[in-house]
């Protein structure tokens, strides 16, 4: 991600100087918006488990890393053997033990509640696709740049 910010830092520099900087300008401000908007999701989705009673932030450090995705997939489907869903993707990296994060997704996952976290997934998702997509453009641009 840093390379990609001090690529594009070095690109818009570039493109000032020869007046195709125009080209550029309008992609920051998505790629930082999609960012942010990512990012709220997120955080929003922890507020709601928080809400069942689901305190994953506690025993996780990285709520978008793959154990909390992996957790939170398996609460949305409905699985009701945390101790066996915990262990299928229970590594040493993680700071709490097995006992913690069981007790910690013991909670009260309503429909309601899981249709709000489906559809901030989908927002996540959303965001991440537009990355994907204003990443492709940058790069188009500092290829044609380089040429």
């Amino acid at each position: 991600m840093y390379m990609q910010v001090a690529n594009i830092l070095y690109v818009k520099r570039q493109f000032h100087s020869t007046g195709e900087y125009s080209s550029l300008t309008g992609l920051t401000p998505l790629q930082e918006e999609a960012d942010r908007n990512s990012c709220i999701r997120e955080s929003r989705i922890i507020r709601v488990l928080e809400d069942a009673n689901i305190k994953l932030s506690s025993v996780v450090s990285h709520r978008s890393g793959g154990s909390a995705t992996y957790l939170i997939s398996g609460l949305m489907k409905g699985r009701k053997d945390f101790e066996k869903l915990v262990s299928e993707y229970y590594h040493i990296k993680l700071q709490a033990t097995s006992e913690q994060i069981v007790e910690s997704i013991n909670g009260r996952l309503t429909p309601h509640l899981k249709f709000l976290i489906k559809s901030m997934q989908k927002h996540i998702q959303a965001a991440e696709e537009q990355l994907v997509e204003i990443y492709a453009e940058i790069e188009k641009h500092i290829k044609d740049f380089e040429q």
